[in-house]
């Protein structure tokens, strides 16, 4: 089952005409992904253009897998980078504990599935599925807490809270050492979540991956590195020091070029304001610095001198290029540049990503010219939602569909309790309302023929009374869905599956939430549901 993003609301104008109306967005986007008639082509260009050692990338690699025991599929699919007709399919995340929201899964899902599909249909090519751990951002707030369902199918919130000053300035969340209030995070979840035949099986394997004194880039790899490895997917953590060296000539161009890339930048974003939106604000160097004291944005100043945003400290850019060049490890690129470090370092033929990241997507595709590289075609990954037997019962039972959750909102209260109560609201205040219409209506014509000075009171009146009608309608519905309590606190439950906080399911709920039912091995089970050539948002029926 699937529903089209064109009857879900709230959906990104920008993200709808790149699934179906290429031609509106072509001149941001360049290459469209449906288009499988520019896909060798596509694929001879980003290989002439990738500029990196195959062997020393892949060398790194292998010196990141030390100590693993890895699968058959991940060894050959790290081989095969160093071959010259080998291309890659490049997703990527923030490093959420437990993995963050579903979307993780479903990206990594995605990204093993186009690489498995391109594989049969272009045996010229090898297409290999990476990760790149993007551990390099700085906000620990965002990736700090998870959401799951209660046993009373309620919306809670788990959150890894430490003893740190949250005045602090802190650094790169990849390399941030997790605490014994870790053991606090994962004891929460098994607390919350409804206790089943598997919870002993998740909280154990939360247990073994998250351990106070592992950072969250080893945890989120092993993680990763446990499900899906089997599948050939290669993880590639860019914040060690070997990768930093590799992307100097990066670094370098930034520095020397960036009022010329911020130039580029902001008339393309403001094109984009315009017609939609520009994602990401433009900033005007795409590189921060890390020190002791945290991870800060490079502001450029006058007199070819920078500053770290927000402190007082200042490099001549001499002293720039000399702290590039002797310790390459303490710069890490901003969203913008993140894109061409990634793709700098592997042959990216696809990267997988969501709505936002084809969004800022949009911003960058010029940039690559800026650095002689190929731009990757956006693939959307997969979007999904999970409806669970009881859901399929209720919407059985009341006659609804899922798809009326996506359509009414919070308004799908008002459709079931109008579908099972013997009060007819509607009707009764649509009648009421047409019938004042008319009344006030034939009030206004008399009033007219004695003194058109009392028509604009009158309808001030008309005005009055329907929103004082439209207030009475609220209170009756409100009375309505009091009278079926029962029946709106199982609709209640439903919606809390389907729109967590309102929202897509995937973009809020975890994934050891469903784990937590069904078992670890979930993830299995939704590699064989799952379409990737599906561009809708599927609907998985359990």
């Amino acid at each position: 089952m699937n529903i089209s993003f064109t009857e879900i609301p709230g959906q990104s104008p920008l993200y709808l005409d790149y699934l179906h109306n290429f031609k509106k967005v072509a001149k941001y986007y360049i290459k469209d992904f449906r288009n499988e008639g520019i896909y060798e082509a596509h694929f001879r260009d980003v290989l002439s253009k990738y500029p990196s050692d195959r062997k020393q990338v892949t060398q790194t690699i292998k010196n990141q897998y030390l100590g693993k025991r890895i699968s058959a599929r991940t060894s050959q699919n790290i081989k095969l980078l160093e071959e010259k007709n080998s291309l890659a399919i490049v997703t990527g995340q923030q490093l959420g504990l437990a993995g963050g929201p579903l979307y993780t899964i479903y990206k990594t899902i995605s990204a093993i599935k186009l690489a498995t599909h391109l594989n049969e249909k272009y045996p010229d090519f090898h297409f290999v599925p990476v990760f790149w751990l993007a551990g390099d951002d700085h906000d620990f707030e965002e990736i700090s807490s998870i959401s799951v369902l209660s046993g009373e199918n309620k919306v809670e919130s788990i959150v890894y809270k430490t003893d740190d000053d949250p005045e602090r300035e802190a650094g790169s969340v990849g390399g941030m050492r997790l605490e014994r209030e870790i053991d606090g995070f994962i004891e929460q979840f098994g607390n919350t979540v409804r206790t089943t035949e598997f919870t002993t099986d998740v909280i154990s394997f939360l247990s073994t991956v998250y351990q106070a004194g592992k950072t969250v880039a080893e945890s989120f790899s092993e993680m990763m590195f446990k499900f899906f490895d089997k599948y050939g997917l290669v993880i590639f953590n860019p914040q060690a020091s070997d990768v930093k060296r590799m992307l100097l000539p990066v670094f370098r161009n930034e520095l020397e070029n960036y009022r010329t890339h911020a130039s580029k930048l902001i008339q393309i974003s403001a094109g984009l304001d315009e017609e939609y939106h520009a994602q990401v604000k433009i900033r005007p160097i795409n590189l921060f610095v890390n020190n002791e004291n945290g991870r800060y944005l490079l502001d450029p100043l006058e007199n070819n001198e920078f500053r770290l945003k927000r402190k007082k400290v200042k490099f001549s850019k001499e002293e720039l290029v000399q702290l590039l060049d002797s310790s390459p490890e303490m710069f890490s690129p901003n969203v913008i540049l993140r894109p061409i470090c990634q793709d700098w370092l592997f042959p990216t033929a696809f990267y997988v990503g969501g709505p936002a990241e084809i969004a800022y997507f949009a911003q960058i595709v010029q940039l690559y010219k800026s650095f002689n590289l190929a731009t990757p075609i956006a693939w959307p990954r997969i979007s999904a939602t999970i409806v669970e037997k009881s859901v399929q019962s209720l919407v059985q039972k009341y006659g609804i569909s899922v798809n009326d959750f996506f359509e009414l909102k919070g308004e799908i209260f008002n459709k079931v309790a109008s579908l099972i109560s013997e009060y007819d609201i509607d009707g009764k205040f649509d009648a009421v309302g047409g019938t004042i219409d008319g009344i006030f209506e034939e009030l206004k014509e008399y009033l007219a023929e004695i003194d058109k000075t009392l028509v604009d009171p009158a309808e001030k009146n008309r005005q009055r009374t329907l929103q004082y009608l439209t207030e009475m309608k609220g209170k009756a519905e409100a009375a309505r869905l009091r009278k079926h309590e029962t029946s709106m606190n199982q609709l209640q439950k439903s919606y809390s599956m389907i729109l967590p906080n309102d929202n897509l399911q995937e973009r809020e709920l975890n994934y050891f939430y469903f784990a937590n039912k069904y078992g670890l091995g979930f993830y299995e089970y939704l590699i064989e549901k799952l379409d990737g050539m599906n561009f809708d948002h599927q609907v998985v029926l359990l």
